[in-house]
């Protein structure tokens, strides 16, 4: 079911589906369809990390990934830095009432620290 999800979200339907009956070699076409979709596919949330990866038989990649590190707070951390930097990007990092929002170096740079073993973990589940 993830990888039909994954076609669909990168726009292929029935209609490509029954376009391909009549082609020599759909699956180029179809890799295709999916390589330009994964170039532009956001993996900034950890929901969408696991969908993805969903795709290729991985289940909750991420959790995988935390338990590999004996973690508990690691997908929390991550999901903290991500909406961070959602703000940043998307509100200027201001408040509503037009001042700059705090920062605290200690947090982010754990947070940072965090997402470096869950990726260097997932990685690992990926590429033993």
């Amino acid at each position: 079911m993830a990888i039909r999800e994954l076609l669909e979200d990168a726009g292929f339907g029935v209609k490509e589906a029954l376009e391909l009956l009549h082609e020599k070699k759909p699956y180029i076409r179809i890799r295709k369809i999916l390589e330009l979709h994964l170039e532009m596919y956001i993996t900034q949330s950890v929901d969408k990390i696991n969908k993805l990866f969903r795709a290729y038989g991985f289940k909750d990649i991420c959790k995988s990934a935390e338990g590999k590190c004996r973690s508990t707070i690691l997908i929390t951390s991550a999901k903290k830095l991500v909406k961070r930097r959602h703000e940043i990007v998307h509100d200027g990092d201001y408040m509503k009432n037009g001042k700059l929002k705090s920062f605290n170096q200690d947090q982010i740079t754990k947070q940072v620290g965090c997402m470096d073993k869950l990726v260097y973990a997932c990685d690992e589940i990926l590429f033993p």
